[in-house]
């Protein structure tokens, strides 16, 4: 019996694919967040005691979400 949790990321991994809207929006988040993780960034994010930027990857589950 599969995982119902494992099912729905993948329905949802499957229809982002698909949605060629979705998948470029996703592309500018990432490049984004890549940018916010260099140290320039880094330490202005510090300083304010803000969270560092997560990014996304493809092995974890919720990644894209926590990225988000």
């Amino acid at each position: 019996m599969r995982c119902a949790a494992h099912t729905l990321q993948l329905a949802i991994t499957d229809t982002l694919k698909e949605d060629t809207a979705a998948t470029r929006l996703l592309c500018k988040i990432r490049q984004l967040v890549k940018k916010l993780r260099t140290p320039t960034y880094l330490y202005l994010i510090k300083k304010e005691s803000l969270l560092k930027p997560a990014l996304d990857y493809a092995t974890r589950w919720n990644s894209t979400v926590d990225m988000l």
